[in-house]
């Protein structure tokens, strides 16, 4: 049961082009992530599309006109509310302690599709 005891947060948090392209399109429908940030259902996460240093650079369609820090966002962004997160279950095993699943909405009201921003 989601605790109800705060008003729901906006998170940024950083994502690697893969699974920026996947939450976009609609195939990734979830985010595991350490749970240093105590994410509940209601929180909306702001989805910033980002490039680690050492990215291959060369394959990626979404890297033009970007300079080549060593790490750096694309502009792409999107936003989704968690709608439900689970911290794992001792019996099941499976998930790394200290880190959370975190199901999210499709795009609604005020939520950004994603795609290249020129």
């Amino acid at each position: 049961m989601p605790d109800h005891s705060r008003d729901p947060r906006v998170h940024s948090i950083k994502v690697q082009p893969p699974y920026f392209d996947a939450l976009v399109d609609g195939s990734k429908t979830f985010e595991v992530r350490p749970n240093d940030r105590s994410y509940q259902a209601g929180d909306v996460l702001v989805l910033n599309e980002w490039h680690p240093a050492g990215f291959d650079k060369e394959n990626c369609h979404t890297c033009r006109n970007f300079s080549w820090e060593p790490h750096y966002t694309t502009g792409r962004v999107i936003r989704r509310r968690v709608t439900f997160v689970y911290s794992g279950d001792p019996r099941f095993g499976g998930l790394e302690p200290g880190h959370v699943v975190l199901a999210l909405g499709a795009a609604g009201v005020g939520e950004q599709q994603g795609g290249p921003q020129s």
